[in-house]
């Protein structure tokens, strides 16, 4: 009878040991799963990055950088953005001094540059030389206003002095004060296309014994 004892309670020992085995297997067998799966997961990954990798290299993909250069001045501006210019015209002079004298006029102006940015006024020194058919020519030096300057309407003013030189005085004519008159004027200029634009403008000139109005039309070639 004891040894019937003593063998169940050495099979209940066993039974238990048993049971704590298998639960310590399956506990320490988890983790191990666990990392199998991540290790996995992060393989096909690596393997669907490398074939990312392949099929980029395989398009050969060229990005081209954006042009540089300067535009300042396309073909088809939208804006005018010159700042010197030549203009020629033509016109009539009628010449108050002893009467009335009407003459026919041909002249030329420089505009000189500058740097100014504005959008709505921009200011220049102008010269100019008008002959007059028959009559003494007109040699001028006058400050410019011209408003809206960068757009396709642009509206001009003068303001200066001038030297009506009389041929047969030469050289002498620029020492006769008579021969010195303050001179205006207004004018509009119409931008055409690219440096070529259509101008139009009254003139006026006062002194001692100077009083002359010219109209006058013309082109301007900007650059």
């Amino acid at each position: 009878m004891k040894i019937v004892n003593h063998w169940c309670s050495r099979s209940k020992t066993l039974v238990c040991t048993f049971t704590i085995f298998i639960f310590c297997s399956s506990a320490f067998a988890l983790p191990k799963a666990t990392y199998s799966g991540s290790q996995t997961a992060e393989e096909e990954n690596s393997q669907e990055n490398k074939q990312s990798s392949k099929t980029l290299n395989e398009l050969d993909v060229v990005v081209t950088p954006a042009p540089v250069g300067d535009f300042s001045e396309p073909i088809k501006q939208s804006r005018y953005l010159f700042k010197r210019n030549l203009a020629v015209r033509t016109g009539l002079f009628f010449n108050f001094n002893d009467g009335s004298e009407m003459f026919n006029a041909i002249g030329i102006q420089y505009l000189v540059p500058n740097n100014q940015r504005d959008e709505r006024m921009v200011t220049n020194w102008e010269g100019s030389v008008d002959m007059l058919l028959g009559g003494s020519p007109f040699l001028a030096i006058s400050k410019k206003w011209t408003y809206r300057p960068k757009e396709t309407f642009r509206y001009t003013f003068r303001a200066g002095g001038a030297l009506s030189w009389a041929a047969d005085e030469q050289l002498a004519a620029f020492v006769n004060y008579k021969n010195y008159a303050v001179q205006g004027s207004a004018g509009i200029e119409y931008w055409v296309y690219r440096g070529i634009s259509l101008k139009a403008e009254a003139d006026g000139f006062i002194g001692l014994e100077i009083i002359s109005i010219g109209l006058t039309v013309g082109g301007v070639f900007a650059w």
